[in-house]
């Protein structure tokens, strides 16, 4: 799923590959990607199933940007059947908690009683430079992905998230959800149908697939670009 383009770097003396991986991403009719560096001895399901874990991780960060953005401004989300904006459920009768920094959350989705101002900053850092790790941008800076430093980057919003809230957040926050739950369980999100299978992936360039079974350097042939 998704077009590859290659690029070796000094065979001769590496027998480096970098491969240019197009996608969209959800919600979105931009073109998306990233750079991901393999060897040509690496075999071509090995090389798919990294693939697909560095665009399923990058699916994951989307998520994991945007909820935790919005626990760091409103707070934990509330009980689905608590769900509405604070005005409605006042004029209603019910009591609204308002904390120190409150701020309601025109969506109804959560409390509207973020953690106080120097979390909040901790939370907004970490998750900055998870969405620039992950960034589309990175094409242009030349900088090629790692599933390892994904993870290093995730941790740290998991860590900012465990200082700002020690006790933990809801099962029911998306936040949570985003951080801690396996990806297939993420189906059930937006993401669901930008998620990839690797068993069900193909990798493909200049019109021509890599076959699994095969390695990198069995489908280089004269199309190098």
């Amino acid at each position: 799923d998704g077009v590859g383009c290659l690029h070796q770097t000094n065979p001769t003396v590496r027998q480096m590959v970098l491969i240019s991986l197009k996608s969209t991403l959800p919600n979105t009719t931009t073109n998306d990607g990233f750079l991901f560096e393999t060897t040509s001895s690496t075999p071509v399901t090995e090389l798919i199933d990294s693939l697909v874990d560095i665009h399923n991780a990058r699916l994951r960060c989307c998520l994991v940007v945007d909820a935790v953005r919005a626990l760091a401004t409103y707070g934990v989300m509330k009980k689905l059947e608590e769900a509405g904006t604070d005005e409605v459920q006042e004029i209603i009768g019910k009591e609204v908690e308002k904390g120190t920094n409150y701020t309601p959350d025109p969506s109804g989705l959560r409390t509207g009683n973020p953690p106080d101002e120097k979390m909040v900053e901790i939370l907004n850092r970490e998750v900055l430079a998870l969405e620039e790790y992950v960034s589309k941008d990175q094409v242009q800076r030349k900088v090629v992905l790692t599933i390892h430093k994904i993870e290093e980057s995730l941790n740290n919003v998991r860590g900012a998230v465990t200082m700002a809230y020690p006790e933990g957040l809801p099962e029911w926050d998306l936040a949570r959800i985003a951080l801690e739950d396996p990806i297939d369980k993420l189906k059930g999100t937006y993401l669901g149908g930008s998620l990839i299978d690797a068993n069900d992936a193909s990798l493909w360039t200049c019109n021509k697939e890599f076959i699994r079974g095969k390695l990198v350097s069995d489908r280089l042939g004269s199309c190098n670009e």
